[in-house]
């Protein structure tokens, strides 16, 4: 009984959290119910559809990029099958805490043999790709908006770090599978493309490349914002402060919009694929 009211005041305070970064924000950039409103309609039917669409697309991408990276740990089951699991317990990660997708997650491979080390081993590379790739995106993105720094400077950072990732592989190629790796970076490099689309379609913001660079680093913040159910609040929060303007309103309230048309993508994804949860073995 004591667990249960402790999960329940964790999941309370990583949703108040979340509303008040939401307040904060709102706050900040002077939204009020009139350009609340007159925003929201100016999003056209297409442009959510589009949205909608491109969202899809990426939570594809990432569940057969999981799919490929779990191959890469020595998982011999049917990729399809681990893409859909992925796909099935995505919701999970809106309970606070930042791993019940994880163990949710591990539950359910567990039935097909998969160890609970290998599933840990697997988010916490997951989520350190993630991390990596939003940071390079949000920093070249900066760097191109900063006249006073050289863009090659920049670029050859994001180098370095790649070329030390690839090191860092070719050292651990005796104990994973390099290729399925390497396909399952691309897929998740990929999936960043639809991603920032489907924010692009909703916020048409004026100024693209600070935009990309502020979703990227409101992305990372969200990542990182552990207490918080699925980042819900830091991202649109950090992401609209940082591409602050005259239109900071009408930006804040195009990533809520982003947010979702994002739950509903996840939704039809779970809903899509919980019959593969209910299977056993």
């Amino acid at each position: 009984m004591r667990g249960i009211k402790s999960n329940r005041w964790r999941i309370a305070f990583g949703y108040a959290l979340a509303v008040t970064a939401l307040a904060f924000a709102s706050r900040y950039a002077a939204v009020n119910t009139e350009n609340f409103t007159s925003t929201l309609r100016q999003i056209s039917i297409g442009a959510s559809v589009a949205s909608l669409a491109l969202f899809l697309l990426q939570i594809a991408l990432n569940a057969i990029a999981f799919a490929y990276l779990n191959q890469a740990f020595g998982v011999t089951s049917d990729r399809l099958k681990l893409a859909r699991i992925w796909s099935a317990t995505l919701l999970a990660k809106y309970v606070p805490g930042g791993l019940w997708h994880v163990i949710g997650r591990g539950v359910v491979l567990a039935r097909l043999g998969i160890s609970a080390r290998t599933t840990v081993l697997v988010g916490a590379v997951e989520q350190s790709i993630s991390l990596l790739l939003c940071t390079l995106i949000a920093v070249i993105a900066f760097a191109t908006t900063q006249p006073h720094v050289s863009v090659l400077i920049w670029i050859a950072g994001a180098v370095f770090l790649v070329g030390c990732a690839l090191i860092a592989m070719r050292v651990a190629r005796r104990f994973i599978d390099i290729m399925a790796v390497t396909k399952s970076l691309l897929l998740y490099a990929a999936a960043m493309i639809p991603y920032a689309l489907g924010y692009f379609f909703l916020v048409s913001p004026s100024d693209p490349i600070r935009m990309l660079s502020a979703l990227f680093a409101g992305t990372v913040a969200g990542i990182l914002a552990v207490p918080m159910p699925g980042g819900l609040g830091v991202r649109e929060s950090v992401a609209s402060v940082l591409s602050a303007g005259v239109d900071m309103p009408r930006i804040l309230i195009g990533f809520l919009a982003a947010r979702a048309m994002i739950l509903v993508a996840e939704v039809l994804a779970s809903t899509l694929n919980v019959a593969v949860v209910r299977e056993r073995g």
